[in-house]
């Protein structure tokens, strides 16, 4: 179940999403906004099972709270189809006079009201019931593959827990196992922006590969309907053109394996028919500008507790190509780099989160894919930076999302 706060009130806030966790548990993902503009933003792209609206919000954040700002929105709801409407609505105010000047809006449309500043186990009580008819009645939870719109902020999949995922984990958020059921160790945590709060989950493969991570991100993509679904973790680089722990966003991702094998002259040769997916252009773009922020990543590297390369820390956009071995040969990846001279790593599961993504149910995910460059895929490949290169692009993945989910 999806559901969406306007609250300009912290402490009020939380109290909505205390009752909520408590009726409903873990598996509702909850949006906290505190002005219109941001309401109004994620309901032009997301649908919420339920939205819950203050009567009194500032049209935007930092100014002046507006005594039927609740009302206009969801007048504009109700008008525009610029926006997905939610399939309940509830209004919600401290103040009479508020809810009074509302009244008809909201009984118009069989939408209710709730009153607030009643005794605190009265209103909070009312409110418990009221969710748990969004839940029962829109029955997500017993119908997590709902394709009526996301679930989630996010989805990291890792190739594997050490050191992918532990990586993540390591960072200074609250992450909490909510593995159940499932053989693959999942967590959650949650980030809160200016666009509201916002669910996150990680989970790791048991093996490396395209197979595993085609087989596990088609998984959570279908249990969490993530809006972003991403990869971290490290990658082979290109000798000369980057240092070790240097995250690499993919811009494309090739999948280099594919083509025909043939004989000719009594020699076995491959020709190649590479299968490529591209990065959204939006999110191109916000990438190009955070791998330009030197004072994120000189932070990124302040932060890191093990052993630091010598070299500076930088990212950049590029090609990503995904293969099914491990390469350690330097003459090998002249030759993946003559398919595409920006070639800027080479990894073993990339391709399989563009194409999991590529093929969802709607409303599909769009697809990001982080590495950290562990190695230069020649005879010298070690394990030495595989922890940094893991933590850089974690790092990395999660600046990003507390700018832009």
């Amino acid at each position: 179940m999806n559901i969406l706060i306007v609250e300009d009130t912290v402490e009020k806030a939380e109290k909505i999403t205390h009752v909520i966790r408590t009726t409903t548990g873990v598996d509702t993902s909850i949006n906290h906004v505190s002005d219109v503009v941001s309401a109004k933003r994620f309901l032009a792209t997301e649908k919420f099972d339920a939205l819950i609206i203050d009567l009194q919000i500032p049209i935007r954040a930092g100014e002046a709270v507006q005594k039927l700002g609740g009302k206009n929105l969801l007048q504009e709801i109700l008008s525009s189809d610029l926006y997905r409407r939610p399939k309940y609505i509830l209004g919600i105010s401290d103040y009479p006079e508020s809810i009074l000047l509302s009244e008809k809006a909201f009984s118009d449309n069989l939408f209710g009201l709730l009153n607030s500043s009643t005794p605190e186990h009265d209103w909070t009580s009312r409110l418990s019931s009221f969710v748990a008819h969004v839940a029962s009645a829109t029955q997500v939870q017993s119908d997590p593959t709902s394709p009526e719109g996301y679930g989630i902020s996010m989805a990291v999949v890792c190739a594997l827990h050490v050191p992918e995922l532990d990586s993540l984990l390591k960072l200074p958020y609250k992450w909490a196992e909510i593995t159940r059921s499932s053989c693959n160790p999942t967590f959650e945590t949650t980030i809160q922006n200016s666009g509201g709060r916002h669910r996150i989950v990680a989970v790791s493969a048991l093996e490396m590969g395209m197979p595993a991570a085609a087989a596990l991100a088609a998984k959570t993509i279908q249990r969490f309907r993530p809006r972003y679904v991403a990869m971290t973790g490290i990658a082979g680089g290109i000798k000369g053109s980057g240092n070790y722990g240097d995250v690499v966003v993919a811009d494309s991702c090739w999948d280099y394996s594919g083509g025909k094998v043939v004989e000719i002259n009594g020699e076995i040769q491959i020709e190649n028919e590479p299968r490529t997916a591209e990065l959204d252009p939006t999110l191109k773009s916000q990438f190009i500008r955070l791998a330009s922020d030197a004072k994120l990543l000189a932070k990124i590297t302040s932060e890191y507790s093990g052993e630091l390369p010598s070299q500076r820390l930088g990212a950049r956009v590029g090609p990503i190509f995904t293969g099914t071995h491990v390469i350690t040969s330097e003459l090998r990846t002249k030759e993946l780099s003559l398919m595409n001279r920006k070639l800027s790593a080479i990894d073993m599961e990339g391709y399989a989160i563009f194409a999991s993504a590529r093929y969802s149910e709607h409303p599909r995910p769009y697809p990001l894919l982080l590495k950290g460059l562990s190695d230069f895929a020649d005879k010298d490949k070690d394990d030495r930076w595989r922890a940094y290169a893991s933590y850089t692009s974690a790092r990395l993945l999660l600046a990003w999302a507390e700018k832009h989910l």
